[in-house]
This record gives structure tokens, sequence and C-alpha cells, in this order.
């Protein structure tokens, strides 16, 4: 599929029932029916969501994957789970979502941080179906993750938008050992994919050659002009911080810009998870 639309790799209707050997149906409920982004499982009278910001009565927990604003459509200020849900997502997410909703706390609504390649158990909604989840860095942007989800529906892993450039890389034995060995030790049940450019027909060079390209064109075709990155509000961080680097000069960026990135860094320090010194130093060149 060349399109880059994020489509769920699961010929359904909006709602089906898929039986896994072994265990009990699992109801997994699309919407936006061309789109990864958000999506809704149901296991028996229990479930959980990925970046859907909905009301079900089944909903035991929601899980964040990152805190670019297409995945929050729905969450704001106001926000609240009727059935008393938590809010799972990374130090970091936390940190930007409560940057853009400040009272979002101010209610019943609680955040569950989690740790990279940590499962942590869910009891969901209080209900005893007990739900082991494992956040896995996605690569796509500071904080961001997918999930592998392992209970009585069996083994799915919702990626989330992600780049993993290095599970790419393979050895003679046809196989990468930079998977997480929480993926490989069993076969999934469901695999939720970004595919978004999941074709031949999109050949990308990998971050590191882009961004040397990029440092290239500034350092030696267009030394003495101004430039201007032009970037979302969230991510590329690296990118910013390699230009700094290369031409000993501050990038300047909106205030906007540059208090997310501090907030992630420290929400970052503050949990001990690992981020790239090139992306969240305190000397990386970024100014507001």
């Amino acid at each position: 599929n060349a399109s880059r639309s994020k489509r769920c790799p699961l010929s359904m209707r909006d709602r089906g029932e898929l039986e896994h050997p072994g265990h009990p149906p699992l109801s997994v409920v699309r919407h936006m029916a061309t789109q990864l982004r958000n999506c809704l499982v149901r296991c028996g009278a229990s479930g959980f969501a990925v970046d859907y910001w909905g009301h079900r009565d089944f909903i035991g927990a929601h899980f964040l994957t990152h805190a670019h604003s297409d995945h929050l459509v729905g969450l704001k200020n106001d926000w609240r789970s009727p059935t008393g849900a938590k809010i799972y997502c990374t130090a970091i997410t936390e940190a930007l979502i409560l940057r853009k909703y400040p009272k979002l706390l101010d209610g019943p609504t609680s955040i569950v941080t989690l740790a990279t390649d940590q499962p942590t158990v869910v009891d969901l909604g209080g209900t005893g179906e007990l739900l082991t989840v494992t956040a896995i860095d996605a690569g796509h942007c500071p904080g961001s993750v997918g999930f592998l989800f392992e209970g009585t529906c069996g083994r799915i892993y919702h990626t989330g938008d992600f780049r993993r450039e290095d599970w790419c890389v393979v050895g003679d034995d046809g196989k990468s050992a930079n998977i997480p060995e929480c993926l490989t030790r069993a076969p999934l049940d469901l695999l939720l994919l970004d595919n978004t450019y999941c074709n031949p027909a999109h050949r990308f060079p990998s971050r590191a050659a882009a961004q040397a390209a990029v440092v290239s064109l500034i350092v030696d075709r267009y030394p003495d002009r101004e430039v201007v990155l032009g970037l979302d509000s969230l991510g590329k961080e690296p990118l910013i911080a390699a230009v700094a680097a290369a031409t000993g000069q501050p990038v300047r960026c909106t205030k906007e810009r540059f208090d997310a990135a501090k907030a992630a860094r420290d929400a970052s320090l503050r949990a001990d998870e690992t981020v790239p010194a090139e992306e969240m130093d305190d000397d990386d060149g970024i100014r507001s």
C-alpha cells in the first residue's frame, strides 16, 4: 500500500471477533478505519484503549503512545473517564501533555508513567482482569513508545508511530538481534502496525544519512546564509543539535518549542530514562 494513511492490518468491520487457540474471543473495535492511531481492544467484559479518548463502559485503561496532537484528539483539560480508567504513558509524554492540558489532573484523572522495557501489571478498571504491558521505545519522537500487551486475550503488539531502523539490521541467520526479546520469545496473536510508508516505493535514507546531508548543505554549500529548519512541534531535536554543533551557532526556536524540549529533558532525568545526549543536552545549542 503506497498510501501515506496508517492502515490497520485487520480485514474487519468496525467491530470483529478474532479467535485465538487457547484464548477467549478477542474483540477489536477500530475507529477512523484507515488510521492506526487509535484503537480499542476488548477481552470479555473488560478492555483497554490506545490513543483513544472517547468513552466506552468497558475501557479499563487508556494507553498513550506519544504526545503528537493527532494522537490526542478528544483529550482536554476537563477529560474524565466514566470508568475511572487511568492513563498510562512514559514520563516524557506525561510532561508534554501536562504542558498542553495543565488542568488535566485537577479532577479524578490520574496518570501512571511507564519505564521502557519493564513489564507492568495493570488491573483493568479494578475488575480483576489483569493485563501485563511493556512499553517499547518507538524511535519516533521524545517519549514515544509502542505497547506489548499480554493477558487473557493473548499477546498484542501496538507499534504506535515508530521508526526503528536498528531492527532492520539482520545477521547471517536472517534475524535481527536488536528486536526486544519480549517480542520474539513467543508468537504474537495480533500486530497493530504503523505501515505509513510500508512500500518499496518509499526508500528513505537513514536518519544519520539525512542529518549529514542537511548539515553538509548548511556548512558547505550555504555557509553564509540564514537557514530555516521546518519542523513539527515535537521531534527532530537531534537534527537541531547537529546543526548547532556543526555551525558553532545556537539555533533559535520559539519559546513553545524550547519549553517542550526542556520539559521532555527534565522528565527524562527525573525518571532516569535514557535519552541520547545530543537530543536533550543542556548545551545542545537550542535557544528560545
